[in-house]
């Protein structure tokens, strides 16, 4: 099934079969958001998912890995705790850009969930 980020303007994919296998193809979320893990080292806060911005590696539609989407996926559905996305504010205009969770920020757009845990940390460049 392909998906659309309407802030951003670009398309992702999710196999209907993954859907499937993650028993998301007809969910309904029930809260705003996924449930994150507790980290008291980075805490996390709840953000619009339009919000968050993506680095983009290329050209075309994301590529995921179907072992890690389909676990990500199930998780979510099952409301399993997962760790919050990490996000940096480091751009001129100070949009979250997302580092680190790309798998769960996709899922959670994918599933239609409103808000998205997000924990905001610095990000470095080596």
């Amino acid at each position: 099934m392909r998906f659309f980020h309407p802030t951003e303007y670009y398309k992702f994919e999710i196999s209907d079969a993954w859907l499937m296998a993650a028993r998301a193809n007809n969910f309904i979320p029930q809260e705003q958001a996924f449930t994150p893990v507790f980290d008291p080292e980075w805490p996390s806060m709840l953000v619009d998912a339009l919000q968050i911005t993506q680095t983009h590696t290329g050209p075309g539609m994301p590529q995921f890995d179907e072992a890690r989407m389909v676990s990500v996926l199930r998780d979510m559905v099952k409301g399993n705790p997962l760790p919050a996305i990490w996000c940096s504010r480091d751009t001129p205009d100070g949009k979250l850009v997302l580092r680190h969770g790309r798998h769960r920020f996709h899922a959670a757009v994918a599933l239609k969930f409103k808000k998205i845990p997000v924990s905001i940390r610095p990000h470095f460049e080596i």
